[in-house]
């Protein structure tokens, strides 16, 4: 009988964690989905110091195709990742609205 909880009780608390870490889990496919975009991003800045059009219109068609991706099945962390650009382009703007004011124009 004890055997049976033991065993029971080991079952209840590995499951969950094996679910997680599985390599289906939308958690990983999200992680893996984010990975990739920054790659791409880092291989089209490359292709552009080389000069490589045929490589940015590559990377740019990867980027959009994950992108699309991330927002299907990442709903949560695209919203998210949204907002928190849509927050630093404000930022940018500020500084650079703050700049010009406090240099008179130098800049």
């Amino acid at each position: 009988m004890r055997f049976a909880l033991l065993v029971a009780i080991a079952l209840a608390l590995l499951s969950p964690a094996s679910a997680s870490a599985g390599p289906r889990s939308r958690n990983n496919k999200c992680e893996w989905i984010a990975r990739q975009l920054v790659h791409a991003d880092a291989m089209k800045e490359r292709a552009a110091e080389i000069d490589d059009e045929l490589g940015v219109d590559r990377f740019e068609k990867r980027i959009s195709y994950l992108e699309d991706h991330f927002e299907e099945h990442c709903p949560e962390q695209a919203a998210q990742q949204k907002s928190q650009q849509e927050f630093a382009a404000l930022l940018k703007t500020a500084a650079s609205t703050a700049l010009t004011y406090l240099t008179l124009g130098a800049y």
